[in-house]
């Protein structure tokens, strides 16, 4: 994405687990646990409970949540393109991304594109799934970058053919991905990852509910960024403040 008049966002996993959804679901009345076919010999009823259950203490959380539908309705109304890639499809498998009972949830119907990794994971590491998924395998490949000298990997030329033109600028950018991860708990490394995926891709932001690395990156860090972490409810401000400039200009 090259057009500088749009708002561009990469969404990072948590994004999907916290956004609102509804589930339908079977409520008992009378302390028996319903049958999953339907109430058979409980007293039950058909329900519609509201998703994510983020407790009322975790305020700013819930704040991040109950941004998201208007982030969404943004998205639809082409306001504001959102993108995901690889790295976050693969965290999502980590777990069950939506209750199987959702009816609605509120990034139905919006159109997520596709970008491509910054540096493709599964080239270096080759194993099981399970084990591929795992946040410490992520580490450990943002472990192996970090230490990559990229004039010894141009002494390979096999190994390098299995890179897009793309990543090989990337690689030869590596010094890049060493400044973002500069301040940063080994934990955090899979997000300055991300982060780096969307500045190579030019996206304008990086949509995030992780408090911690928003800060790491914005208030710790002397890195001057080109992609903006932010959180929904942040992120939503914006939108908001360039639609009030827009309607000053008519």
């Amino acid at each position: 994405m090259n057009d500088n008049s749009c708002f561009t966002a990469l969404l990072d996993t948590c994004l999907f687990r916290i956004a609102p959804a509804q589930e339908v679901v079977f409520e008992s009345l009378d302390g028996w646990v319903p049958s999953l076919r339907g109430p058979r010999n409980s007293v039950a009823r058909l329900a519609t409970r509201h998703l994510p259950n983020i407790p009322d203490n975790e305020r700013w959380k819930r704040a991040q949540s109950e941004a998201m539908p208007g982030i969404a309705q943004s998205a639809r109304e082409g306001k504001v393109y959102l993108f995901t890639y690889d790295e976050i499809e693969i965290e999502n498998l980590r777990g069950t991304l939506f209750p199987s009972g959702v009816v609605a949830h509120c990034l139905a119907g919006v159109k997520i594109g596709h970008v491509p990794a910054a540096i493709e994971r599964s080239i270096f590491q080759k194993m099981p799934l399970h084990t591929f998924t795992e946040k410490s395998t992520r580490i450990d490949f943002c472990r192996g970058l970090l230490s990559l000298d990229y004039r010894e990997l141009t002494k390979r030329p096999k190994f390098m053919s299995m890179f897009s033109d793309f990543e090989r600028r990337n690689l030869e950018s590596l010094r890049r991905f060493t400044e973002l991860c500069a301040n940063l708990d080994e934990t955090h490394y899979p997000d300055a990852l991300h982060l780096w995926t969307a500045e190579v891709n030019n996206l304008k932001f990086f949509l995030t509910a992780d408090k911690k690395f928003i800060n790491a990156m914005t208030e710790t860090s002397q890195v001057a960024l080109t992609t903006r972490p932010i959180c929904p409810y942040d992120f939503l401000h914006v939108l908001k403040d360039e639609r009030g400039r827009e309607s000053i200009k008519v």
